[in-house]
């Protein structure tokens, strides 16, 4: 008989896990910005791989699970740095949506290279095969898991 891990355990790992990528990207971020500033920049970057682009106020909130009031308040600190600006939608010109100003693209790509790299330590004693089932298994957490408010 396979000892199963017990789920308790699984999610004390996961958890671990959740306290070691905020650490790193508080550590390897933007100095002054946390993980919701990371992941709205992340959100809004219109590379090849992710053509994202401008977002309104309340399509970030649903992003990260926040407020529209908290995405206000990370989306006005980031326009304070010059990361970010605000402007109308194209198609809903009563639509506020939030863009990357050129400053802003460089962050992303500093905040890729510095992520890439930590990504790189951590998983690169991993073979191939463990990497492509780890992350087929943390899509499936993901897609499976309830919203909880």
């Amino acid at each position: 008989m396979v000892d199963r891990p017990q789920s308790e355990d699984l999610l004390s790992d996961l958890f671990a896990l959740f306290g070691t990528m905020r650490r790193v990207m508080r550590n390897g971020g933007v100095p002054g910005l946390g993980p919701s500033h990371h992941m709205v920049l992340m959100r809004l970057r219109e590379d090849a791989d992710a053509q994202h682009g401008p977002c309104r106020i309340t399509e970030l909130a649903r992003f990260l699970h926040l407020t529209p009031a908290a995405i206000t308040q990370i989306v006005t600190e980031l326009e304070g740095r010059g990361l970010v600006v605000r402007g109308r939608g194209e198609r809903d010109r009563r639509a506020v949506v939030v863009r990357l100003t050129p400053d802003g693209k460089a962050t992303i790509r500093d905040l890729r290279a510095r992520r890439m790299a930590v990504a790189e330590q951590m998983l690169g004693d991993l073979p191939e095969e463990d990497r492509r089932e780890l992350g087929r298994i943390l899509r499936r957490i993901a897609e499976s898991s309830p919203a909880v408010d």
